[in-house]
């Protein structure tokens, strides 16, 4: 991150900074109102697929309730009560009869049939299921196995024709229980008698009819068990309900049950069944739900049979076993809505709930497609993409429209500081040059005066030799005056010479002196640019702070600048100060020069009354001799006089040495501060 940063430039970042300050509580607000989006559509498919199993629970409730109803009020009408009774004795009569004989070939071949069409049956299923009584043989070979209806049509048939009080019965009876059964959906009704268990009558006449429930082939089934408990409890239950189970008469597809006790003066004559059927239960399963196409809907029990058929899956029959995420949490919990694999491992968004059937234990679940059940969110979702991607897209062009209204200031500002820079490094390199330049004056003079000095030095010299001459002269003087005035005369030209000499170097050091004053001046003036730079810098990081981060990059800048101005105040200061040591050299020599001229000027007087008195030479040669003693004196003190103006002239042309050394890295300074200025200037055009 630190290192992306770097590499962003001001404009990046600044549009970087804009955008992220758009998107990002856009972005926040667009994933809050999609989250709440999804969540009430979720809550909306969720609450509308609870309402449909909630629905088919209360229709399937419902219905077995009617059920239960109808079967309790046909088992309160004499007319079935009086079926039942007049149907047994017709049986028990067809049972002790023996004047109709039982054709076991033809009742033979449709329990092969039997045989041959129920599934999983054992090798010995058509033997155990032909040993029946002779009662049971005798009503299957009339209305079974000697019916001439088709199979799935005995219901058809009102009477035999055998003319037995049975069949006389029959044709009474049944067309009422027929009608009765068709009219509310039953599968099959059934009579059965309390002694035997037998069934003395059915609809539809299957393989089951005559035979008993206590000890024929199919005792051992629910239905049978469930017979031997109403006879065993003497009819005491209302009614028994037996859950699905295999049925070989059947063809051992999974059927259930309704047992109701017929009573008589309270005494138990007889047992109304009814087989309870399939199709109602699929249709209020499979009942659509509005708005989806993939809706379906199935019963499942505690062992994972179905109970009921799927629609999406045809080949599935009640008793097949299912199992997935679904039939798992439906059978585990109350109720709830779940999106999970169902029964075929499809992801299915599924709700569940028990059934409130009497000693049932059962779960319907109401299951649809996971692609469809969220198709309105993944259509909602995906228009809020396109709505945020248009909107983000808005977002950016402002983004990069107000960017370059924030630049524009920060522009203008970088062109303005770049115009004073300017003038300030202009000012700063002239005032530079100025400096150099009197600086290079300062040393030709000094330099000059150097040269003077060393002709004074020289001249002096002369003069202390001549003083030696005189002084020879003098002690001579007393073989011949004539030398003397001769060596008096040389002398006194020689002073007038050196006298020239003297007032020529006093003049110099006087020209010296007005030098030293104007580089005094032009190193006030130096300082004078480097304060004003110093407070322009200074201006400049203040402006800087107020531009905050925008302006770190120049207050760097102006801090150099402050710096060597600062650097220039030293040196200005340090030069001011070698000047004065230069005027004060200078001012030194003049007054030594003013010296020696006045000793010169009475060298003279002095010659010229020697000149005066040569006659006299003899007297006052001892006078002579001791001033001339005094006049190498003075020229020794004049000799060492001009060495000082010589190491001053040179320290003179040093310190100017020093201050155009100092001049070139002000002017240096200058220039790294007009190329610093130029790359600030440069990255903030690039902004």
């Amino acid at each position: 991150m630190q290192a992306l940063a770097r590499a962003l430039n001001f404009r990046a970042k600044i549009i970087l900074a804009l955008l992220l300050a758009g998107l990002l509580p856009s972005g926040a607000i667009l994933t809050l109102d999609m989250a709440r989006f999804e969540a009430s559509v979720r809550r909306s498919v969720e609450s509308q697929l609870h309402q449909a199993s909630d629905a088919k629970g209360a229709m399937l409730e419902a219905w077995f309730a009617n059920l239960l109803t109808v079967a309790g009020s046909l088992a309160e009408n004499p007319f079935v009560i009086a079926a039942m009774m007049d149907l047994e004795r017709g049986a028990e009569q067809l049972g002790r009869s023996g004047s109709r004989p039982v054709n076991e070939a033809r009742l033979r071949e449709r329990y092969q049939i039997q045989a041959d069409r129920t599934r999983d049956a054992s090798p010995d299923a058509l033997d155990r299921w032909m040993r029946l009584d002779v009662a049971a043989r005798r009503l299957q070979d009339l209305y079974v196995s000697g019916n001439p209806r088709p199979l799935g049509e005995k219901q058809a048939l009102e009477d035999a024709g055998d003319g037995s009080p049975y069949s006389a019965g029959h044709r009474k009876y049944h067309p009422f229980l027929r009608n009765y059964l068709k009219d509310f959906g039953f599968y099959d009704i059934f009579l059965i008698e309390p002694q035997a268990g037998s069934i003395v009558y059915s609809v539809f006449k299957e393989t089951d009819f005559g035979t008993s429930l206590f000890d024929g082939p199919y005792s051992g089934t629910a239905f049978g068990r469930a017979a031997q408990a109403i006879v065993r409890n003497a009819g005491s239950d209302p009614f028994l309900v037996t859950d699905f189970a295999p049925y070989e008469p059947s063809y051992n597809a999974h059927a259930a049950f309704i047992l109701m006790p017929l009573r008589q003066d309270g005494t138990l004559v007889g047992i109304l069944a009814f087989q309870i059927p399939i199709e109602p239960l699929n249709d209020i399963l499979r009942r659509p739900i509005a708005g989806f196409a993939t809706s379906d809907g199935f019963l499942v029990g505690a062992d994972r049979l179905l109970r009921s058929v799927p629609l999406k899956d045809q080949s599935l029959e009640v008793g097949s076993p299912v199992d997935g995420d679904i039939v798992e949490a439906a059978l585990a919990r109350d109720e709830g809505v779940m999106r999970g694999a169902n029964y075929a491992g499809d992801d299915v968004l599924a709700a569940f709930r028990p059934v409130a059937i009497p000693g049932m234990t059962w779960a319907i679940v109401s299951e649809i497609s996971s692609d469809e059940a969220y198709a309105d969110l993944r259509a909602g979702l995906r228009a809020a993409g396109m709505t945020a991607g248009g909107a983000a897209g808005l977002i950016v062009i402002a983004g990069l429209l107000t960017a370059i209204w924030l630049l524009r200031p920060i522009r203008r500002l970088s062109e303005d500081m770049h115009g004073i820079a300017v003038r300030s490094v202009g000012a700063l390199k002239e005032a530079s040059g100025s400096a150099i330049e009197a600086a290079e004056k300062m040393v030709v003079t000094a330099e000059e005066t150097s040269r003077q000095s060393q002709v004074v030095k020289e001249n002096s010299g002369h003069a202390a030799t001549n003083v030696a001459d005189v002084a020879s002269a003098v002690e001579q003087m007393s073989a011949s005056a004539q030398e003397v005035v001769q060596g008096v005369v040389r002398t006194t030209g020689f002073m007038e010479e050196v006298t020239r000499k003297a007032e020529s170097a006093r003049t110099s050091l006087t020209d010296l002196e007005k030098v030293t004053h104007r580089i005094r001046g032009v190193a006030s003036h130096i300082d004078g640019i480097a304060k004003q730079t110093d407070l322009l810098a200074l201006n400049a990081a203040i402006e800087a702070a107020r531009a905050g981060e925008a302006g770190r990059g120049f207050s760097v800048v102006a801090e150099e600048v402050r710096k060597l101005a600062a650097m220039t105040t030293r040196s200005t200061g340090e030069i001011a100060a070698e000047v004065q040591a230069v005027v004060g050299a200078v001012e030194r020599n003049v007054v030594m020069i003013r010296e020696m001229t006045s000793v010169m000027e009475r060298v003279r007087d002095q010659a010229q009354v020697m000149s005066v008195t040569a006659l006299e030479q003899g007297d006052v040669s001892a006078r002579i001799a001791s001033r001339m003693a005094d006049t190498a004196q003075r020229v020794a003190i004049v000799d060492h006089s001009i060495a000082g103006v010589g190491s001053a002239s040179a320290e003179a042309a040093s310190t100017a040495t020093g201050l155009m050394d100092q001049m070139a890295d002000v002017d240096a300074a200058s220039m790294d501060l007009d190329t610093a200025i130029g790359t600030f200037v440069e990255r903030v055009r690039r902004l």
